[in-house]
């Protein structure tokens, strides 16, 4: 029961950090494609490079604490998996030889 907690946690904590990500950057990118000529013609290339590394920076460092806390769950659980084995094998070699 406390793994699905944490699981369900992990979810929303992913959804809450990437999905807000996506959207500032990709709407900069498409309202800067559209109105590239505008961006052009009065040569703000500067501020939108800027605008747009902004996002980007956020949307990696989202992406990253995404990938690192999917690592994080994966060894969490290899390592209660792991432990979990060796204590039930432990179990059946000691109670196979108290017989």
């Amino acid at each position: 029961m406390h793994t699905i907690t944490i699981l369900v946690h992990i979810i929303c904590v992913k959804y809450s950090l990437t999905f807000p990500a996506h959207s500032p950057m990709l709407g900069h990118i498409t309202s800067s494609m559209e109105g590239l000529h505008t961006i052009r013609a009065f040569c703000s290339q500067e501020v939108v490079t800027e605008q747009f590394d902004g996002h980007y920076n956020f949307y990696l460092g989202c992406w990253f604490c995404d990938v690192m806390m999917f690592c994080w769950f994966m060894l969490r659980t290899n390592l209660s998996t792991a432990v979990f084995a060796m204590a039930v094998i432990f179990t059946c070699l000691l109670t196979r030889n108290s017989k």
